[in-house]
């Protein structure tokens, strides 16, 4: 101990130092020197620890929901049923069933309550709602904007028919100014009526029957004969324009 009552300082260190050695065998704790003490005489403190950022006191940290992009999926799936359905409805406003057609023709429209049924004459009839008519045997006869048909052929024997719906009645005044030359003539109805060649094998008849009363004004009936002269099988150009007569009367 020196007698300058300095009793922590070191030999060769004046009091104002501090310094101290470290005793033997001194293992400093991580991050201290290597004695223990910085070389200015201080006491050596623990490194500062990185503490996490943490946002201003009274603002709650921001979470991301998950549940966003399920309710927006949801909203867009219903969206889309709403237009299907919306369209659905529109489709069938548009149409016009068999039932309504056979309110305004009896006699030529019998359905049984599914896509087929009878018609005039024994014939075998089908509900189309556009696509390609099997009764007339002309694919380049124009027939407008129909949106159903009552199709009647089946029997090879007898005249083969249509009942076509549109939409409007101007609409039939478009398909009728859309036929063939044709030959007119007027009963309780108009009807258009025209043929091939006389030469041809077989003569094919036509007539299409328009009708004014507002019961009737959206519809065109059609109806068409083959006629072979030779095996004289088929209607003639007089009985099939009897046979169309009786079917409105």
């Amino acid at each position: 101990m020196q007698g300058n009552g300095d009793w922590w300082s070191t030999p060769g260190q004046s009091a104002g130092h501090r310094g101290a050695t470290a005793p033997p065998n001194y293992q400093p704790p991580p991050g201290y020197p290597p004695n223990g003490y910085y070389p200015n005489g201080g006491y050596a403190m623990p490194p500062r620890q990185q503490l996490p950022m943490r946002p201003p006191y009274g603002v709650p940290p921001r979470r991301s929901s998950g549940n966003g992009w399920i309710f927006g999926l949801l909203g867009a799936i219903a969206a889309v049923v709403l237009l299907v359905i919306a369209a659905v409805v529109y489709v069938d406003n548009s149409g016009t069933s068999a039932d309504e057609m056979a309110e305004a023709f009896p006699a030529l429209v019998k359905p049984d309550g599914s896509l087929t049924g009878a018609g005039y004459d024994g014939q075998i009839c089908w509900h189309e709602s556009g696509g390609k008519l099997r009764a007339p045997k002309n694919d380049a006869l124009l027939l407008g904007n129909w949106t159903d048909a009552w199709d009647c052929w089946g029997h090879v024997d007898k005249p083969t028919y249509v009942v076509l719906a549109y939409p409007e009645q101007s609409d039939v005044s478009k398909a009728i100014e859309q036929l063939p030359p044709n030959k007119k003539s007027f009963l309780m109805y108009n009807a258009y009526s025209w043929q091939t060649a006389d030469t041809a094998n077989p003569v094919q008849f036509w007539k299409a029957h328009a009708f004014t009363d507002s019961r009737r004004n959206r519809f065109i009936v059609l109806a068409q004969e083959q006629y072979w002269p030779r095996l004289e099988q088929g209607k003639n150009l007089h009985d099939f324009d009897r046979w169309c007569v009786a079917m409105f009367s």
